[in-house]
């Protein structure tokens, strides 16, 4: 099973366009606020996500970001075994 991510600028912030779509300008400073959000999916709930911000940075929050990270790989898992077991009876009834 696998948990998507996705880090991105947090907020408003200065694009350009390249190749037709808008994407953060090149002279942004390295302390632009990001953030990072996981589980970004339609069909899944549960979005989670953490930004830069007044309690501190991504890097701050490894740790509990990490251990979400990892219980949202476990939720996936063992929702593939559950899903695995429902067809297997339907197809053995």
């Amino acid at each position: 099973m696998s948990v998507n991510g996705d880090i991105g600028i947090s907020g408003k912030h200065r694009t350009v366009h390249q190749y037709g779509r808008g994407v953060p300008a090149a002279d942004l400073p390295g302390s632009t606020a990001l953030s990072l959000v996981i589980d970004r999916k339609p069909d899944q709930p549960g979005v989670t996500s953490w930004q830069d911000d007044a309690d501190g940075k991504l890097e701050k929050k490894m740790a509990e970001i990490v251990a979400r990270i990892i219980v949202a790989g476990e939720t996936r898992f063992r929702r593939g075994l559950r899903e695995a077991e429902e067809r297997a009876e339907q197809y053995y009834r």
